[in-house]
């Protein structure tokens, strides 16, 4: 039930009963005193739809001033009480509340110079102005509330006073149906199959006492519980007085009336099958048995509402309250610390229908091998329980597992499945594997991009994160933005007893053999990039570069090495690897080559440019590298400006991917380009193509020679037999 005061509401007030007396103050000076008198004669009967209207009504005291002016009567108003569902409201006489209207009351006996009304904006009684003579006892204020009820049952008129309230009912009679807690609706009622439906029925007003009415059903589903009640509230009509076939309810419910009051029956269905149920109500004949169809409400069972594949369950980083596909797709990784978070699963249950499922499904999350895990329906109440396996059964189509390490190294397999809370059909929603570490046991270099430096300059970049545009850059490159998302020199991975990545104790220092040559380096944690990085979630991989002295020669060399602390030594032990690096000039020589002499039309091509110091040594890694050009179409790319790593550039990639193809068109051909040395010299180089057609020809005239041949032994044999 809704409660809604004057001041909330739409329908109007207008016509009259009878009154009684209660005193309340009036909230101004003057000595009027105000009683609130009995609504209403009778309680009323009605059907939805109907018109009805009910007079409400307050008496006042007498008033000795004579000074007029306005008064106020506290806590006195009109309030309407309407049944669940309902749409019903009240609103001043000319329903239009948003203009702070009032509600006039209309004086119908006593003084005369009196006059008052309901104020819209405050719900209070108030009195206008009266005349400067007194006041007597018994001027009654009255005015009308009228509704039209809009669904079955109780609608309470209650005029408030200070002192006391005095009530009328209004008793829509009929049918409605309800779904689970769910507003009452109309006589059709959408239900799901394995779940529940209600209705009520509502008696008509001053119902005779022992009236019988037979509920019954039709097509799928059954009856499954009954209980009665007085609309006023009181329990006399309790649940015994319903009565059906014990247990199932399969022949309807008899509900037999033991007084004369209006009441409301609760009727509950539920059906395992998909299709039409119908509840009848029939009023019984108390002499002749005959039944009277009153009501009817139709129940459509539909497919239970059940869990979908389409429900998804994403992994992303411990601190994490969404994620993706993209997220889902990065190892876990975290100290083996007890209560040290690793990862988030994000769960977002959808229905069989396609909406969400907020339904109170379990959510199940199971550890095996090293970890503990948690559910949730807030992200916030996780904790680190130790716990293997956790459910959780919040009716919510969003859950939240968090998986901690249990203080032991190695990985551990999470596997989170999902069952229907009405079907109880179950299915996995996925299996993650994370890693719990241990203390760093070793150190090694996991892949070296450049190792040939320049006097004076940086080479690599210790960046936390490379970038696109910093992984096209060179060894060297000190001009572009993206500089500082440049490749390392090298990488660096540190890992436990069991072989897992893992952070070390502190970044890894690069220690150089000969600080003539190179001075050492830096290095720093890498970011987990998906792309260009090492690490796939920012754990256990360092991006490194070294620096080369400004006068250091070419050809110089050293040893770099990178060493972490060794947690296992007593005495201040190092984990260590090496590096080693060598210094290079600038481009003094330049040679161009193929791989071959001589191609096939169409064939795939190797493109070297190979670049010397001038003492004859590679260049530093990072010296440019010039575009090409040919005499001929190629196909596919000509390799263009670039950088040479270790002297050389190759236009194949190191996975055997070619890049560039030779003419279709036979005949030799050449590359060329312009040498970023001094003299900025001319470089060429010079290859063939085998013409298909010279080959053709070559066939044709062996065909030919043949010929001439066979026609010449042909014409020896005819001579021998003296054939002419």
């Amino acid at each position: 039930m809704k409660t809604i005061s004057l001041k909330k509401v739409s329908a109007v007030a207008v016509a009259s009963l009878g009154f009684g007396l209660l005193s309340v103050v009036p909230a101004q000076a003057a000595a009027i005193a105000t009683t609130i008198g009995t609504v209403g004669t009778a309680n009323q009967d009605a059907t939805v739809g109907q018109t009805r209207t009910t007079t409400v009504g307050f008496t006042t005291g007498a008033n000795t001033s004579t000074t007029g002016g306005v008064d106020t009567f506290a806590n006195t108003g009109v309030v309407l009480t309407v049944p669940t569902g309902s749409l019903v409201t009240l609103a001043d006489n000319d329903g239009s509340y948003s203009t702070a209207t009032t509600a006039a009351f209309a004086t119908t006996g006593g003084t005369t110079n009196l006059n008052a009304a309901i104020s819209s904006s405050t719900g209070a009684l108030t009195q206008s102005a009266q005349s400067a003579a007194a006041v007597t006892a018994g001027a009654v204020i009255a005015g009308t509330v009228t509704i039209v009820p809009d669904v079955p049952g109780l609608y309470t008129v209650t005029s408030q006073s200070a002192g006391a309230d005095a009530t009328a009912y209004i008793q829509a009679a009929g049918i409605a149906g309800t779904v689970g807690t769910s507003g009452l609706g109309t006589a059709a009622v959408g239900a799901t199959t394995g779940g529940l439906a209600k209705f009520t029925y509502t008696t008509p007003a001053a119902t005779a006492s022992g009236a019988i009415f037979r509920f019954t059903s039709a097509g799928v589903g059954a009856i499954t519980a009954a209980t009665g009640i007085n609309s006023d509230g009181t329990t006399a009509n309790n649940p015994t007085e319903i009565s059906g076939v014990t247990g199932s309810w399969a022949g309807g419910a008899t509900w037999t009336r033991s007084d004369a009051d209006e009441g409301t029956a609760t009727i509950t269905v539920s059906s395992t099958t998909a299709g039409t149920q119908t509840v009848t109500v029939n009023a019984i004949s108390a002499t002749t048995g005959a039944p009277t169809s009153t009501s009817t409400i139709s129940i459509t069972w539909g497919s239970a509402v059940a869990i979908s594949a389409a429900s998804t369950a994403y992994m992303a980083g411990a601190a994490d309250t969404t994620a993706t596909s993209t997220t889902n797709a990065i190892a876990r990784t975290a100290d083996k610390a007890a209560g040290t978070a690793i990862a988030t699963v994000v769960i977002s249950l959808i229905g069989s229908k396609g909406g969400v499922d907020a339904r109170a499904n379990t959510v199940r999350a199971t550890m095996s091998g090293a970890g503990f895990a948690d559910v949730n329906g807030t992200v916030g109440s996780l904790s680190n329980s130790s716990q293997r396996t956790d459910a959780n059964t919040e009716a919510d189509d969003t859950r939240f597992v968090r998986v901690y390490a249990d203080g032991t190294s190695g990985t551990g397999t999470l596997t989170v499945t999902l069952t229907d809370v009405d079907s109880g059909a179950s299915l996995t929603l996925g299996t993650w594997t994370v890693t719990s570490t241990g203390a760093q046991a070793s150190i090694a270099v996991a892949k070296t991009n450049y190792t040939i430096g320049k006097a004076g300059l940086t080479t690599g970049s210790a960046s936390t994160t490379i970038s696109a545009a910093g992984a096209a850059l060179g060894a060297t490159d000190t001009t572009s933005t993206s500089n500082g998302e440049r490749y390392g020199a090298f990488v660096i991975v540190v890992k436990d007893s069991a072989g897992n990545p893992v952070n070390s104790s502190a970044t890894p220092a690069v220690i150089s053999s000969d600080t003539t040559v190179s001075s050492g380096g830096t290095c720093a944690l890498d970011a987990g990039s998906a792309t260009y990085g090492s690490s796939t979630n920012g754990v256990g991989y360092y991006n490194c570069s070294f620096a080369t002295t400004s006068t250091a020669k070419s050809g110089g060399k050293a040893t770099l090495t990178i060493r972490i602390a060794d947690p296992d030594s007593t005495t201040g032990g190092y984990l260590t690897t090496t590096v080693a690096v060598t210094v290079g000039g600038s481009v003094s020589t330049e040679v161009l080559s193929f791989d071959k002499t001589s191609y096939a039309p169409g064939e795939a091509m190797n493109i070297t440019r190979t670049a010397t110091d001038s003492s004859g040594n590679p260049v530093f890694d990072g010296a440019s590298a010039p575009a090409i050009t040919f005499s001929k179409a190629v196909g596919g790319t000509a390799p263009g400006a670039s950088f040479y790593v270790g002297g050389k550039k190759a236009s194949t990639s190191s996975a055997g991917v070619a890049s560039v193809f030779a003419p279709a068109i036979g005949g030799a051909f050449t590359m060329q380009a312009t040498s970023g040395n001094t003299a900025g010299s001319a470089l060429t180089a010079s290859a063939t193509v085998t013409d298909a057609n010279a080959g053709l020809l070559t066939q044709i005239d062996a065909l030919n020679a043949k010929i001439v041949a066979l026609n010449a032994l042909i014409a020896k044999i005819m001579k021998k037999l003296g054939v002419k």
